[in-house]
């Protein structure tokens, strides 16, 4: 994590800090570098939810595919003292408050926002926001998962796709528009931590239908 005040700085954060500058200064293979990663990081996502299309156009994008961008990132909020009322005022299944975390248990749900942004300090915000929750259709039939190597029935499955790229020397190692790979993640509808080692996830695969 780039900022977890659960974490004791002098003893956790300078280390990793100083071990991740000795390897971007060498020729390593690393996935991914310090500058891809913040890239993705859900505080970049959040800034870039509240651009404009003519925004979007100024870094090459054309109208269209502004649009189009525009309805991928979703709606993302920054954390202010006017979030508490917002977190009252809108149905329990309407956000997901969530930290700049990756892995696992950094969200939270239902009446635990609400419990989450009494105690966040004003310095603390800017580590977290709200994002409108996501409500996918399950699967129609019910799907056999395997966990610790037993197998679970389970009948709400939904699943969440990633796609990857390759970059060599900062420069796109796959075609024009295209990806180098590509991660099923599924679970229970049911299930608020999706994580594969962590929560209650699974990996997946796609199966073609004509």
């Amino acid at each position: 994590d780039y900022e977890a005040f659960n974490i004791d700085e002098q003893e956790c954060c300078q280390a990793l800090m100083a071990t991740r500058v000795f390897i971007e200064q060498h020729r390593v293979a690393v996935n991914a570098t310090v500058g891809q990663q913040l890239a993705t990081s859900k505080r970049v996502q959040m800034l870039l939810s509240q651009l404009g299309y003519d925004e979007f156009v100024a870094f090459g994008l054309t109208l269209q595919e502004a649009k189009i961008a525009k309805t991928i990132l979703g709606e993302m909020l920054p954390i202010s003292p006017d979030s508490i009322n917002l977190a009252k005022e809108s149905p329990s299944e309407t956000w997901v408050l969530k930290n700049q975390g990756e892995g696992g248990g950094h969200c939270l749900f239902g009446a635990d926002i609400l419990t989450k942004l009494t105690e966040l300090t004003p310095q603390q915000y800017q580590s977290w926001s709200l994002m409108r929750r996501l409500h996918p259709q399950p699967r129609a039939m019910p799907t056999l998962i395997v966990r610790k190597g037993e197998l679970h029935k389970v009948n709400d499955l939904i699943s969440e796709l990633g796609m990857f790229s390759v970059q060599t020397d900062n420069n796109p190692s796959s075609a024009e528009h295209s990806f180098a790979g590509y991660l099923i993640r599924s679970k229970s509808a049911e299930s608020t931590e999706g994580g594969v080692h962590s929560g209650q996830g699974v990996l997946d695969s796609l199966v073609y239908s004509d």
